[in-house]
């Protein structure tokens, strides 16, 4: 699973951003 990430810096980064807006509307709300 982190070769995946290694190889696919640019997704990690996009997962880790929705992760925390999941979580900003999560405490908003």
């Amino acid at each position: 699973m982190a070769n995946y990430f290694i190889d696919r810096p640019v997704f990690a980064w996009v997962l880790a951003i929705i992760m925390m807006l999941a979580g900003g509307l999560a405490i908003m709300n």
